[in-house]
Parts: C-alpha cells; sequence; structure tokens
C-alpha cells in the first residue's frame, strides 16, 4: 500500500470484464490503492504547508465520500456471509473472551480473507486522514475549522475501530476454532495445533492493526494474542524465533 499503482494498470484492469468476480476484485482493490496514494499525498502536502486549510478539508471530506462508496462494492451473494453472536457458539466453551461479541462466518476462509484485505486497505486510508487531520490543527488558518476537523477524526476513529471488530470477527474461522457453520473443530485455541489455513491470511492485517493506539484496549489485546496464534500455527515463532514477532 506503500507504492502508488502503476500507471499502465487502470488501462490494462478497464479493458478486462468486471462482470467476473475476480476482476472485480481487482479493480475494487486498485481503487483503494489510488484513494490511499492521494491520502499519502495529501499528508505530504499538509506538512509542506502547500494548501489552505479549506482546500485540505474539502480533499478530506471527498475522500470519505470515497470510502462510503467503497463500502458498497462487497455487495452480492458471493460476498454474503452470516454474523452470530458469540453467545450462540457456547457449545464450543474455548472460544477466547477477547474476540468481538460476534463471529462471522464465511461459506470459504478464502472470501473472509479478500473482506480483509478491502477492510486493512480502509484501515491504512482513514489512519493516514487521522494524521493529516492533527497537522492541520496545528495550522493557523485552521483555527475555525477545529470543529470540522474533530468530526471528521472522530467518523475515522469510528471506522477504524468497526473494521478492526470485523477483522477480528473472522479469526475462529481462519485459525480453525470452528467451520463455516460455528461447529468446533476440535483444536485447542492458543496451541500449536491448528486445523484453519488462515493463519497467513490473517497476518498482514493482524500486523497492520496489533500495535495501533486508535483501537480500544479490548482490540489491542485480542489482536496482541491473535497474532501470537498466528506466530505459533504457521511455525514463525518456531522457525524464526524472536524475528518474527515485529
Amino acid at each position: 500500500m506503500k507504492k502508488p499503482p502503476l500507471p499502465e494498470a487502470e488501462a490494462w484492469l478497464e479493458s478486462l470484464n468486471d462482470e467476473l468476480p475476480y476482476i472485480r476484485i481487482e479493480k475494487d482493490n486498485h481503487q483503494i490503492s489510488k484513494t490511499s496514494e492521494r491520502a499519502r499525498n495529501l499528508l505530504k502536502s499538509i506538512v509542506d504547508d502547500e494548501n489552505s486549510a479549506d482546500s485540505i478539508i474539502q480533499m478530506i471530506r471527498e475522500m470519505h465520500d470515497l470510502d462510503l462508496v467503497s463500502a458498497t462494492w462487497r455487495a452480492g451473494p458471493g460476498w454474503a456471509y452470516r454474523t452470530v453472536q458469540r453467545s450462540e457458539l457456547n457449545q464450543h466453551h474455548l472460544l477466547s473472551p477477547q474476540y468481538p461479541k460476534f463471529v462471522q462466518l464465511h461459506t470459504d476462509v478464502w472470501i473472509a480473507y479478500e473482506w480483509n484485505y478491502y477492510r486493512t486497505g480502509r484501515i491504512l486510508l482513514h489512519k493516514q486522514l487521522l494524521e493529516c487531520l492533527t497537522r492541520l490543527e496545528t495550522m493557523s488558518s485552521a483555527t475555525l475549522l477545529l470543529s470540522t476537523i474533530q468530526s471528521f477524526k472522530e467518523v475515522s476513529i469510528s471506522v477504524i475501530r468497526s473494521l478492526v471488530d470485523e477483522i477480528l470477527s473472522t479469526v475462529p474461522q481462519s485459525l480453525g476454532d470452528i467451520d463455516r457453520e460455528g461447529k468446533p473443530l476440535g483444536n485447542l485455541p492458543g496451541t500449536t495445533i491448528c486445523k484453519g489455513i488462515g493463519g497467513y491470511f490473517l497476518l498482514w492485517p493482524i500486523r497492520v492493526i496489533k500495535d495501533s493506539p486508535i483501537m480500544s484496549l479490548e482490540q489491542s489485546a485480542a489482536a496482541r494474542t491473535v497474532f501470537e496464534r498466528i506466530r505459533d500455527c504457521t511455525g514463525m515463532k518456531t522457525t524464526l524465533g524472536e524475528v518474527s514477532a515485529v
């Protein structure tokens, strides 16, 4: 996400049939990358004081609007999943109490991975926007905009925390604690035994969120617990030792 999209990618993607689900995924991910690149450029322009506070606020407002549009991209039966309360899974008494109060059940762990890739892109966007807003607060030309700035910050924090909860809600299925019906698979959470293939899939999202100061204390604790499980069940801890703890 730190590199801008390739200029030729736009024309190449546009030539493809977006009625095919995997093509739609690539096009959507490309749009997320473009929007994140705009956020990085915006942050740089604020640092360099190249824009007025009003123009910066307008750009941030536009990116918030684009983010709302991106929230509609994962529509349709192919992206559908079932959300259940953690309390409904009482038959699996070893589900960590640090998981969110709701759990997502996907027909395929790969779909959960695609959802989380998209969610992580949005989280990075809003983290960049928060950096922009924090920098903007220090500009003398933004004095009359402090209320607006605070409102935008609250929206971004709320979006990030909501997306973090959604990522964490995929963990029980991704790590093989439960199957797609919510039934226990028998392996014990917290051990090196893992029947799920989603540990690697979760690595990037959890790595992005685990040390973020924007999350609640409960979310931070849950993310760090998940990260340790990923290190265990993927063999990272055994093979790489403390190097894998970054």
